[in-house]
C-alpha cells in the first residue's frame, strides 16, 4: 500500500506540470471574486463634523476605483491603494444617511459592493442666555436686551425670537460674536418676563433661554405747554399740553395767578388742547397736571403768550415754477403787506412732502426791487413730486404771528449731471504762435455745482495732460496749447479729450471729444479783383426820381433824386440810387486788409456819392467814405478785418450810392471798381 500511494502522487504531480505547459486560450481563466467592506470613523456626527470612510477590497486588486454612494446616489470616486483600501471623507446635512462603497472591478477581479453603513447627523446643540441692562429701568427709558448663543455659530447664522410676557414682539439676527441685541422700552411701570429663543435649523439646534424679569419703575412725569401761536392776536388762543411718559388719564388745569382760566381731561394720547384768554402784552400761565392714580407723580410747568392787535398778511412766491430734485436752487420770497418793525421777527419756511413736514430754514431779511421789506430763502428741494411750501412769521413786538398760503412746487427727478456745451472749440488747431488757432479751448457750462476732471490722450492712448477743476457753478475753459505736462510740444495727430463731470449727488457724465494737433502754419498772400462799373447790380428807392445810366461804355452815372414830405410819417423821404458789387475771394483760412476802391468822381456843384463795405453780422456798412469832385481812385479809409465782411460763401459785398439828402442831390460818374485783400493759407 505504501508503494502504490507513492506512484499515485507522482502521477498527479506530473499531470499538473504538464498542464502548466499547455497553451491556454484568452479569457479561459475566470476573474477572481472580491468582497468590499466599509467602515466609518463614526456613525454619528453633526453638520460641522467631517466623517471618514474606508473601503477594503479583498483580495487586493492591483488598481481600480471605488464609487461612493450616499442615500443611493453616487457622490464621489476614489482610487484603490496597493493594499486594496480607498478612503473618502465628507460632511452631511442633518438626518440619517446610508453610505455604500462599490469596487468597479477589472479584467482580473470581479466588482463588488459593500453593505450600507448608516450615519446619523444631528444639529449642533446650543444654549441661549439673556441679560437685561439696566434692570430695574425707569418707565420710558430703554433696556438693552442681549441674547448670547453658545457655542457661537460660525459663520454667523440664525435668529433670536424675542418673547416678552409670552408674546413674540421682535426678531433679530445673531452676530458674528454669537449675540443679538434688542432695544426695548416700556412706557408703563410693572414687571415683564423676557425669553430669547434661538432658531437656525440647518446646522445649529434651537435653544431657549431661562426667563429674565425686567422691573419697570414708576417715574416722575414731565408736562409741557406750548402755545399754538407764541405771539398772537388779542382774544383767545390755544395751549397744547403734553405729559410724558403718557399716563393715559388725568386732568390739566391752567391758571393765571390763583384763578383757573381753563381745565380739561388728558386725552388717551397724553395731550390736551386748552383754550385760554389772551390780553395785550405778556400773558403768563401756570399749567398743572394731576394724575388719576398713585403710579405717576403730579407735574407743573409755565407758558407765555404775547398778545398783539395787528397781524400782517404774507405773500409767498418763488423764482421758478418747478425744480429738479437736489439740483435746482429755488429762491423763495415772503412779502408782508405792512412793515413797522417786522425785521425783528423770524420767518420760517416749511416743506410738506410725502406726508411729512420739515423745516427748510429761516428766511433772511432783505428788500425787493422796489425797496420794500421781504424775507428771502434759497434752498434745493429733494424728493420727486409736488412740494407744498409754507411760510410762518413768528411775530414781534408790534405784530402777531402770521402764515402765508401754500405754494406748490413740482419737483422732478435728477437723472444726471446738468451740463451743456462740453467739448473743444476746434476740431483742428495749430500750436504755431501766429494768432490763428494757437490753442484749443476745452470747455463746458454747468447747470449745477459740479467738479470737472480733464484728461488728454495721444493717438497711441498715452495720457499727455490732466487737469482737475474744483467744484464750481460757472463756465469752465482750459486753453491747451499743444504741450505735454513738461511743456514740450506734442507730435501732430488726433488727440482724445475726456472730460468727466460730477455733481454733488454723485452723478457722473463722461464726454469724449477729439482735437487734432497740426504742424501747419499760416502763410499770407495779397490779392485784388478789378471790374468795370457796369458789372454791378443797380437800384433806387423812392418814386424814380433817383436813377442810374450806363450810356458811357463800362461807366455808370448815379443820380440821387430829391426829397418829398410824407404825410403818414410826418417826415421828408429822400431817394437814393445805388450799385452793389459782389466779389468772391479764394478759399483761405483767414482774410484781412480788405479795401474797396472806386475810380470816378462826383459832379461839381451837386452832392457827393459814397462807397462802403457790407458787414454781414451787423447788417450795416463799414468803411464809408465820400467820393470827391476829382476823377481818381477813392478807397475805404482803412483796411477792414474779417469780422462780418466775408460771408460764409467767401463773398464780399461793396456798395456805391448817392442820395438827395443832404441837399443838393448827389450825382456821380465812375468807371471801375476794385477790391484788394490779404488771405492766409495753411501749409
Amino acid at each position: 500500500m505504501r508503494g502504490t500511494g507513492t506512484r499515485l502522487l507522482v502521477t498527479a504531480t506530473i499531470a499538473v506540470l504538464l498542464v502548466g505547459f499547455l497553451p491556454v486560450p484568452p479569457n479561459a481563466l475566470a476573474a477572481t471574486a472580491t468582497t468590499t467592506a466599509l467602515t466609518a470613523s463614526s456613525s454619528k456626527g453633526t453638520p460641522l463634523d467631517e466623517l471618514g470612510f474606508t473601503a477594503t477590497v479583498v483580495p487586493a486588486p492591483a488598481g481600480g476605483t471605488v464609487e461612493w454612494n450616499v442615500d443611493g446616489a453616487p457622490v464621489a470616486s476614489t482610487s484603490l491603494a496597493v493594499d486594496g483600501t480607498s478612503a473618502w471623507a465628507t460632511r452631511f446635512g442633518p438626518g440619517t444617511h446610508s453610505v455604500t462603497a462599490a469596487f468597479g472591478g477589472d479584467v482580473d477581479f470581479d466588482a463588488s459592493a459593500s453593505d450600507a453603513v448608516q450615519v446619523v447627523i444631528d444639529l449642533v446643540p446650543t444654549t441661549t442666555s439673556v441679560a437685561a441692562a439696566p434692570n430695574p429701568v425707569d418707565a420710558g427709558s430703554p433696556t438693552m436686551l442681549t441674547a448670547s448663543v453658545a457655542p457661537v455659530p460660525s459663520p454667523a447664522s440664525g435668529r433670536i425670537e424675542w418673547r416678552i410676557d409670552s408674546e413674540v414682539t421682535a426678531t433679530s439676527d445673531v452676530g458674528a460674536d454669537g449675540t443679538s441685541v434688542l432695544k426695548q422700552t416700556w412706557a408703563d411701570p410693572g414687571t415683564h418676563e423676557v425669553v430669547a429663543v434661538f432658531q437656525e435649523g440647518t446646522t445649529w439646534a434651537g435653544s431657549e433661554s431661562d426667563p429674565v424679569t425686567v422691573t419697570v419703575s414708576p417715574v416722575a412725569l414731565s408736562v409741557s405747554a406750548v402755545p399754538v401761536e407764541p405771539i398772537t392776536l388779542v382774544g383767545m388762543s390755544t395751549l397744547k399740553v403734553s405729559v410724558a411718559p403718557n399716563p393715559h388719564s388725568g386732568s390739566v388745569g391752567v391758571y393765571t395767578g390763583s384763578t383757573a382760566v381753563a381745565t380739561g381731561p388728558l386725552n388717551a394720547d397724553g395731550t390736551a388742547d386748552l383754550s385760554v384768554p389772551v390780553a395785550e402784552g405778556t400773558n403768563t400761565y401756570r399749567v398743572d397736571f394731576i394724575p388719576s392714580g398713585a403710579t405717576y407723580v403730579a407735574a407743573t410747568t409755565t407758558a407765555t403768550i404775547e398778545g398783539r392787535h395787528l397781524r400782517p398778511i404774507l405773500t409767498l412766491t418763488a423764482n421758478r415754477t418747478s425744480a429738479v430734485s437736489g439740483e435746482s436752487l429755488v429762491t423763495f420770497t415772503v412779502a408782508p403787506d405792512q412793515y413797522d418793525g417786522l425785521g425783528t421777527g423770524t420767518t420760517v419756511l416749511s416743506d410738506t412732502f410725502g406726508g411729512a413736514t420739515k423745516v427748510l430754514g429761516t428766511a433772511g431779511a432783505s428788500t425787493d426791487g422796489n425797496g420794500d421789506f421781504v424775507w428771502v430763502l434759497s434752498v434745493r428741494l429733494t424728493g420727486i413730486g409736488v412740494h407744498q411750501i409754507h411760510a410762518h412769521f413768528t411775530g414781534d413786538a408790534s405784530f402777531a404771528a402770521s402764515d402765508s398760503g401754500v405754494l406748490a412746487v413740482p419737483v422732478t427727478r435728477d437723472v444726471g449731471v446738468a451740463v451743456s456745451g462740453v467739448g473743444c472749440s476746434y476740431a483742428t488747431f495749430y500750436p504755431y504762435k501766429d494768432g490763428y488757432r494757437d490753442t484749443v479751448a476745452i470747455r463746458g457750462t454747468p447747470g449745477e455745482r459740479v467738479s470737472v476732471s480733464v484728461r488728454i490722450y495721444s493717438p497711441y492712448g498715452t495720457r499727455v495732460r490732466i487737469w482737475s477743476l474744483a467744484t464750481r457753478q460757472t463756465k469752465w475753459t482750459i486753453n491747451w496749447n499743444g504741450t505735454n505736462a513738461s511743456g514740450h510740444r506734442v507730435s501732430a495727430g488726433k488727440y482724445k479729450v475726456v472730460q468727466v463731470v460730477r455733481d454733488s449727488l454723485g452723478h457722473a457724465a463722461t464726454f469724449t471729444s477729439y482735437a487734432t494737433v497740426s504742424n501747419k502754419r499760416l502763410y499770407w498772400y495779397s490779392g485784388s479783383i478789378s471790374r468795370y462799373a457796369d458789372t454791378g447790380s443797380f437800384g433806387w428807392t423812392g418814386d424814380a426820381s433817383a436813377s442810374y445810366s450806363d450810356e458811357t461804355p463800362h461807366a455808370i452815372d448815379l443820380y440821387g433824386g430829391f426829397c418829398s414830405y410824407d404825410d403818414a410819417s410826418g417826415q421828408d423821404v429822400c431817394d437814393i440810387a445805388m450799385a452793389r458789387y459782389r466779389f468772391t475771394l479764394p478759399t483761405a483760412a483767414l482774410y484781412s486788409a480788405i479795401r474797396f476802391s472806386v475810380y470816378g468822381f462826383s459832379w461839381d456843384g451837386m452832392g457827393v456819392g459814397y462807397l462802403g463795405l457790407q458787414n454781414y453780422t451787423t447788417q450795416s456798412l463799414d468803411g464809408v467814405r465820400p467820393i470827391g469832385y476829382t476823377w481818381t481812385w477813392y478807397t475805404t479809409p482803412s483796411a477792414l478785418a474779417v469780422a462780418g465782411h466775408v460771408s460764409s460763401s467767401r463773398v464780399v459785398s461793396a456798395y456805391v450810392w448817392v442820395g438827395a439828402d443832404p441837399y443838393p442831390p448827389g450825382s456821380i460818374e465812375y468807371e471801375k471798381v476794385k477790391l484788394t485783400y490779404k488771405y492766409a493759407l495753411l501749409r
